[in-house]
């Protein structure tokens, strides 16, 4: 009798609720159904995901490639060792101790496959201290190589059948003349001939660079980083034209502090003075990557 007395009073409100859950569960399947909650259900599925996962380490810090760096990179996909280098060194600079790499490396990057494109690197469009000179290009190591060396009067010397190493100019040539202008050629297999100039240096101007270059060493230049001590003997001989010269000090430099962005920035303005247009790209991205603002 009591049951049936407590049915008889709520009878009508329960029948109310009811109606309206039935109602309810209606119009959310309908809007389920119809897409209406995916992005509230996707929202409630990541939060539910993140309160039942275990929270990360403080210290644990996820470096993504978004967006606009793959754009950048124009998509491509293997992505290129090279820009992969410069992430972990940036990595590595911010003061990671431990990094893990979740990118697969089985298959070679575009650039690796592709050949290297065989140009005269040195000497090129530049100017040269008296002494021997060194003859330097890039291309691939699987071709056999002729240089010629010419002359106001015509051919010096040549030689043929060479592996893709620098070469010294024969010590049974006669030494090039200050002041004198001259051409180097370059020819391979498939490849057009290719033709570059370049200048000794007066031996008065050279007497000067070299008095000066002795005196803009460590010993004279105390407190004075090795790095900017490059710097300064590089600008130097940029004032002369002596770009192999400057790209030497360079280089030099970066074997020992590969992560300075200034020596950077100047090699690659040395090499766009030179012609080398792709080479010096190479060093501006790597400069811009490496200056504190890209870092921070």
């Amino acid at each position: 009798m009591r049951l049936a007395r407590w049915w008889r009073q709520r009878r009508p409100r329960l029948l109310q609720l009811w109606v309206v859950g039935l109602l309810a569960a209606c119009a959310v399947t309908g809007a389920s159904a119809m897409g209406y909650l995916e992005s509230l259900q996707a929202r409630a599925l990541d939060l539910l995901i993140y309160l039942q996962s275990p929270r990360q380490p403080s210290g644990l810090v996820i470096v993504a490639i978004d967006d606009a760096a793959f754009d950048a990179l124009r998509r491509r996909q293997p992505l290129p060792r090279d820009y992969l280098a410069r992430v972990l060194r940036g990595v590595t600079r911010a003061g990671a101790v431990v990094i893990w790499l979740d990118i697969s490396l089985r298959t070679a990057s575009v650039r690796s496959v592709r050949p290297p494109r065989v140009v005269q690197l040195q000497p090129r469009a530049t100017k040269l201290l008296p002494g021997p000179v060194t003859f330097e290009w890039s291309g691939s190591d699987t071709l056999r190589y002729k240089v010629r060396v010419l002359g106001p009067q015509g051919l010096l010397w040549e030689q043929g059948d060479l592996p893709r190493q620098p070469i010294a100019d024969p010590s049974s040539v006669p030494a090039l003349e200050s002041g004198v202008r001259y051409a180097w050629q370059l020819e391979t297999a498939g490849q057009p001939r290719q033709q570059v100039e370049f200048e000794i240096l007066p031996a008065g101007a050279a007497a000067r660079v070299r008095e000066s270059l002795d005196s803009l060493v460590a010993g004279a230049l105390p407190g004075y980083p090795p790095s900017s001590i490059a710097l300064i003997r590089a600008g130097y001989v940029l004032r002369d034209g002596l770009y192999v010269d400057a790209r030497r000090e360079l280089l030099t430099a970066l074997a020992k502090d590969p992560d300075e962005p200034t020596l950077h920035l100047l090699l690659g303005q040395v090499y766009e003075t030179m012609g080398l247009g792709e080479l010096a790209q190479r060093e501006f991205i790597e400069a811009r990557d490496l200056s504190p603002r890209a870092g921070g």
